[in-house]
């Protein structure tokens, strides 16, 4: 599989409703719901049609995810290729991003938010909130 060289910003989706029981609160900040149109209708045939999307509210890390937080969390090497604590883990898969997502809102008392259906992770229409014990 095809790596991404890039930074990884930590994209986890997390209820805004279960968000105040997270312990990571102080490095989250919250996306607020929307919707926006997608799509051309001059553009390639799978650009078409332009349509509504919907966006969920989550929260996202002001910051990246440091190599420090991915090896605290993960239970893989670090894949970065520039080593470092407190550099920005590099050279993930999308699928290995999504993993440290459910890994951190397990560690967090969160339900993760994504699911494995065949061999990839999708993200459920609904998440639900678990109870944290922080």
């Amino acid at each position: 599989m095809k790596k991404i060289s890039c930074v990884i910003w930590l994209f986890c989706l997390i209820p805004a409703l279960c968000f105040a029981q997270s312990g990571a609160a102080a490095n989250m900040v919250l996306v607020e719901w929307g919707t926006f149109q997608m799509g051309s209708s001059t553009g390639e045939a799978n650009e078409q049609p332009v349509h509504t999307v919907v966006m969920y509210s989550f929260f996202m890390s002001k910051y990246e995810v440091t190599q420090g937080q991915w090896n605290q969390v993960m239970a893989k090497e670090n894949p970065s290729n520039f080593k470092g604590d407190t550099l920005p883990v590099e050279s993930v898969t999308w699928y290995e991003a999504l993993e440290f997502c459910n890994r951190l809102s397990l560690q967090e008392g969160l339900t993760p938010a994504y699911r494995e259906v065949n061999i990839h992770l999708v993200v459920p229409e609904t998440v639900p909130c678990a109870t944290s014990s922080t």
